[in-house]
């Protein structure tokens, strides 16, 4: 093992994570996932736990707070979105689910409650592409409609995970500054003396 891989090694954290099994139809839920899920629950695990372990409790919940406010705005939306073409469904007597030629099965790591509720959209996010395929073979709904609302929700779900990174890139320089803060405070209180 070279100097590097041992450096590396020891600065690996050993962190406790949930595995879920999660099967992804749609190919933009499945870029979701695959862009930005890692990277979300890296960003959150620093807020809601490494921020918490350096003594920043408040700063911590408010960014989860704003976190969790969002998430709940985008699931709100995705399920009135669902609840329309569930009308749409019974409205035209369509009974059939569709199934895509090639599904993801993943087993996401699942270090925070942030990560799962980010999780959960992304499933969610997935119901609801899916709905919309029964609807543009039977022509309901046009390709073009289709893809333009699919791309919309999958850049819609990745600025939120970049908006977590945001918020823990805040909170780390914010740390930082508090820390630099208290460096020069107690160097120049050793000159005074």
């Amino acid at each position: 093992m070279s100097d590097n891989d041992t450096k590396n090694d020891q600065m690996r954290s050993s962190r406790p994570a949930i595995i879920k099994t999660v099967l992804l139809q749609s190919e933009q839920a499945q870029n979701v996932y695959r862009k930005s899920f890692r990277q979300l629950d890296r960003h959150t695990f620093s807020i809601s736990i490494i921020s918490r372990a350096r003594m920043h409790q408040d700063k911590a919940e408010k960014a989860e707070w704003a976190i969790s406010e969002i998430f709940a705005e985008v699931n709100d939306d995705l399920e009135l979105h669902i609840d329309r073409l569930t009308h749409l469904y019974q409205k035209l007597a369509i009974k059939e689910q569709s199934v895509m030629s090639n599904p993801l099965s993943v087993k996401a790591k699942i270090t925070t409650r942030l990560s799962l509720e980010f999780l959960g959209l992304v499933e969610k996010l997935d119901h609801f592409l899916c709905m919309f395929e029964p609807l543009v073979i039977l022509g309901q709904i046009s390709y073009e409609q289709r893809q333009t609302v699919t791309f919309q929700w999958q850049d819609r779900l990745n600025k939120l995970s970049t908006n977590v990174r945001i918020k823990s890139q805040e909170i780390r320089e914010w740390h930082t500054a508090q820390k630099d803060s208290q460096q020069t405070l107690k160097e120049n209180s050793g000159i005074q003396r």
